[in-house]
């Protein structure tokens, strides 16, 4: 919960004063100290609500009161310690208090009786509440059955205006396809899950599939359908919780036995193993509708018979939930309509054709299907409104006001037409079982959908506004991951990287919601393409500030960005900590009010001059900063004052290299560091000679001092002169050498020197990749996590060191020549021990025979290989039997695939299969049947012919698994 983390972070802060500070007075610490036990009390008190679920109406509004306390706490502790920091000499701030100038007394220590004036109340109102008897806080999170959200889902559906369903011809297919017994195959049971975000019409296809399932040629003796309730009723703990749970299957199994014609007794429902299965003989089919809960379906999954061919059907929205159901069986992921489809169904609602469209419908058909994105509850609900208002109004221009304002309508909008898709999105975002994940959720509708984000910079962002914990754990990346498994954050997974994952995305109508929610909830302001969003009211209360322009608006608004932005330069700006600017002119922009901003992104902008990168280096607590994608030229020296500074990213700027300070280096905050970087330039002839300046005096060991967990990354081989290699290796060795917490770290080997000459690739290793070569020996072995080098078409040879234990790095992604064999700390001794998960090779020059050295790597589960050599396109890639036991993706990229044999038994995880080369003749499509777990395939598509296509088509509809077939357009054989 984000409050919690702040009231921590508060009660922390105070803590340190309290100890540390010698300049407070007794009575000062010991009012901070009563601060400190009252928040710690109203922490407990929030734990406590937050066991049942989400608090909702009065105790909600409460929270929210003692969130903007602890954020004004925290302001003005961080901006007090700031000031502490660039205090002026002892001898001149005693003259200041001496002649009066300077108050002995901190201004923000001089607030401790307005924080417990506020702490106080806040008391006194909590307590009156709990007095209450009308009033008892319920968890809104813990209502009973949302009966009521599920009828109006299904009477939203297309089927029930009598139009046949639009779009499900394909998956129907599939789905009828695996109710059939394949000959060869066990007679047994099979868990069809289908998963996909609300709204895209899971119910729809189960029920068409469930009612024509006789045509399939084979009889079901028993048939019944059920549907979940939406949530389980209140409980007061988890083994109440998982009582709930009991009684939910247990009613699902009653329901199941009556449409069934079967009787049960209690005892047989309610025992440990639900022992029914003895009731049913013969084959069955069943549909268990909206599991939202693993644990329900853990409780009803041991009550049927395994035997028999019999299938059972299950509809959830929760990725995890879909993968519990159907372990070993069968996981359809249901995507939304393509916009033939959508606009189809459209006009079928709207009840005329598309080129009969009236004027001004015709005209924003296109925008309300693009802000619908293929889902065709937020389809239905929208053409059944705009086909009432052409009959009663047809004058207004009702189709305009609705694609301007779709997330008013979805999240605001009194009108039947629109309750069921109002309901579902409603639920996506109630359904969030704390307040802090919900914080997350709205947090990413900051970002233009078009646009995407980064999962990586997305987190950071959490950290560094503490949503999430800071210390970059195993557990930062919780929320995200939540997030996704219930499908309200989208991995782009056909064409990316799976080793990079990097954009995602919210569902369209999703995020249109959520931007209403952050207008109406003032969690942040927004303004986008010029208009803003939601009332920009005089209330002193903003926190976050959006602005945005994705090319979508009119010329006019394009022309007024500065102006726009120059209008929210006001008072308003004092208590913002995040601001978020997309594709905007920032020049005259003023952040001298921005005084507690804490993250600072500015992807895209212009006007990012000398003047506005100097006022931000002014703010004092700022731990976010992003230029990436801006029109930055230089890094200012200034930006050494940034002592909060968690993250600094200069990516995505073209043709600037920014060359990288000692002072930014050792900033005591910075974990981060992303870019295009020179080393520094003022490293002295020993590390232990360091002159440090003002930003920070130097400790006695220095380079131990450096936090860089991350630096991606920085060129080598700029060499030339003695003077220039000497210097560079110097650098080498304070970065690689002494940054003991360094974990991830990207190369990339410059082929220009710094006057822009092109510099001649040397005949024998440089004196940087002998001191690289030396240093990586030491850190892969101990501490470094991920190892990404790109030197183009430089030799790697160099990287051929002796192995003296195991690899410790999990991620190691190369680009660059290798003469006849693997890097030693990938493939030398030991390999079988190596950490390395994720492996990424590129332009090596190797052999199938070199690179099937792989295959013993015990743990490796991605693998990527791009090569263009003959030597690889016309060898075989053989893996032995058993090989390759972990690998759960598999990406070969090249003109021609070479033949590839798999043995008995190998790459049985396979998850993912990406072949995109220009022939995959050296692989047979029948060979997917020895990868049982496959979900995916991905083949270029003018790789296949018509008859090749026809038979992945077969292997794909053999397999098991029924993997979906992606075919993509033609790429150029370069590193993606």
């Amino acid at each position: 919960m984000e409050i919690l983390n702040t009231i921590d972070t508060v009660a922390v802060k105070i803590n340190e004063l309290i100890t540390k500070d010698k300049e407070l007075e007794l009575k000062a610490k010991s009012r901070l100290d009563t601060i400190k036990s009252n928040l710690t009390l109203l922490q407990g008190i929030i734990e406590v609500l937050e066991l049942g679920g989400e608090p909702g109406g009065v105790v909600a509004t409460w929270i929210t009161q003692l969130q903007e306390l602890a954020y004004d706490m925290e302001d003005d502790i961080d901006l007090m310690a700031s000031k502490k920091k660039t205090k002026a000499p002892m001898h001149l701030d005693r003259a200041l208090r001496i002649l009066g100038i300077r108050d002995q007394r901190s201004k923000y220590v001089l607030k401790t009786d307005s924080y417990e004036s506020r702490l106080k109340d806040l008391l006194t109102n909590f307590e009156n509440f709990m007095k209450s008897p009308t009033s008892a806080p319920t968890p809104a999170g813990l209502a009973g059955p949302n009966d009521e959200a599920n009828d109006a889902a299904a009477g939203a559906s297309s089927t029930a205006l009598d139009i046949p369903p639009v779009g499900i011809e394909y998956p129907k297919k599939d789905l009828l396809d695996l109710l059939r017994h394949v000959d060869g195959q066990p007679k047994q049971l099979r868990v069809i899950s289908i998963v996909g975000f609300r709204g895209v019409g899971k119910t729809t296809l189960a029920k068409a599939v469930y009612k024509e399932s006789d045509s399939i040629g084979e009889s079901f003796d028993y048939q019944a359908w059920v549907q979940v309730a939406s949530r389980p009723v209140a409980a007061r703990d988890e083994d109440d919780m998982s009582s709930m749970y009991k009684k939910n299957a247990a009613s699902l199994l009653k329901e199941t036995l009556r449409q069934l014609r079967l009787q049960a007794n209690e005892d047989n429902i309610n025992s440990p193993n639900n022992d029914v299965d003895s009731l049913i003989y013969g084959r069955y089919l069943i549909v268990v509708d909206n599991v939202l809960f693993s644990q329900v379906w853990e409780y009803m999954e041991n009550a049927f018979p395994k035997e028999g061919s019999s299938r059972i059907m299950v509809t959830t929205s929760v990725q995890s939930v879909a993968n519990a159901c159907s372990s070993g069986g069968f996981v359809y992921k249901l995507r939304g309509l393509n916009e033939e489809d959508s606009k189809k169904l459209l006009c079928q609602v709207v009840g005329c054709e598309q080129d009969k469209l009236p004027g001004n419908l015709k005209k924003e058909s296109d925008n309300i299907v693009r802000k619908c994105d293929g889902l065709p509850l937020a389809l239905v609900g929208v053409a059944k409104y705009l086909r009432h208002q052409l009959r009663v109004k047809s004058s207004a221009d009702y189709s305009r006001k609705i694609s301007r304002n779709f997330g008013m309508y979805l999240a605001r909008r009194s009108d039947d037409a629109l309750r069921a898709a109002q309901m579902a999105l409603a639920e996506c975002y109630e359904g969030l079982n704390s307040h802090n994940l919900k914080t997350c959720l709205l947090s990413v509708s900051m970002f233009p959908n078009s646009h995407g984000f980064s999962r990586k910079s997305l987190v950071r962002r959490w950290m560094a506004e503490r949503l999430v914990k800071a210390d970059g754990g195993t557990d930062t990346s919780e929320s995200f991951e939540q997030l996704v498994d219930r499908i309200m954050i989208l991995q782009h997974d056909a064409a990316d990287d799976e080793l990079d994952k990097d954009k995602c995305r919210v569902h369209g109508v999703l995020h249109d919601f959520l931007l209403d929610k952050c207008a109406t909830k003032s969690f942040a302001r927004l303004i986008h393409n010029g208009v803003p969003l939601g009332a920009l009211g005089s209330d002193d209360s903003l926190r976050r500030l959006a602005v945005v322009d994705d090319g979508a608006g009119t010329a006019a608004h394009r022309e007024q960005d500065n102006k726009l932005v120059e209008r929210v330069s006001d008072d308003r700006l004092s208590r913002v900590r995040l601001l978020t600017a997309v594709g905007t002119q920032l020049s005259g922009f003023k952040f001298k009010r921005c005084k507690v901003l804490r993250v600072l992104d500015i992807d895209g902008c212009t006007g990012v001059n000398d003047s506005v990168l100097r006022s931000i280096c002014k703010l004092k607590v700022l731990r976010y900063l992003s230029l990436r994608g801006s029109d930055a030229r230089c890094l200012p020296p200034e930006i050494a004052e940034l002592r909060c500074l968690e993250t600094l990213d200069v990516r995505g700027i073209e043709a600037v290299v920014f060359t990288v300070t000692w002072d930014i280096l050792r900033l005591p905050c910075l974990k981060y560091l992303f870019g295009a970087f020179e080393l520094p330039r003022d490293l002295p002839p020993t590390c232990s000679s360091w002159t440090w300046t003002k930003a920070s005096k130097a400790p006695a060991d220095a380079a131990a001092q450096l936090h860089l967990h991350t630096f991606a990354g920085f060129f080598v081989g700029n060499g030339g002169t003695t003077r220039v290699d000497d210097r560079e290796r110097q650098c080498l060795q304070a970065l690689i050498g002494h940054m003991k917490q360094l974990k991830k770290l990207k190369i990339w080997w410059r082929r220009t020197s710094s006057t822009g000459l092109t510099v001649a690739d040397p005949k024998a290793p440089a004196p940087a990749t002998a001191v690289l070569a030396e240093l990586l020996r030491r850190r892969c072995f101990n501490g470094l996590e991920s190892l990404s080098l790109d030197f183009g078409d430089q030799s790697l040879d160099f990287l051929d060191f002796a192995v003296e234990s195991a690899c410790k790095v999990s991620s190691i992604k190369l680009r660059g020549k290798l003469t006849s064999s693997l890097p030693g700390f990938i493939a030398g001794n030991n390999i079988a021990s190596h950490s390395i998960l994720k492996l990424h090779l590129s332009f090596t020059g190797l052999s199938c025979e070199a690179l099937s050295v792989l295959q013993e790597l015990s743990f490796l589960q991605y693998l990527k290989l791009v090569e263009d050599s003959s030597v690889f396109t016309n060898g075989t890639f053989k893996v032995e039997a058993n090989r390759f036991q972990a690998l759960v993706m598999l990406h070969i990229q090249a003109p021609k695939l070479p033949k590839v044999i798999i043995g008995g038994g190998a790459i049985h995880q396979l998850t993912i299969l990406k072949l995109i080369c220009g022939d995959v003749s050296g692989f047979q499509a029948t060979d997917i049947a020895r990868f049982q777990n496959l979900d995916q395939v991905v083949l270029l598509k003018n790789s296949l012919d018509m008859d090749s296509t026809q038979a992945w088509e077969e292997a794909r509809k053999k397999h098991r698994n029924r993997p979906n077939l992606d075919l993509l357009e033609t790429t150029s054989f370069t590193d993606q």
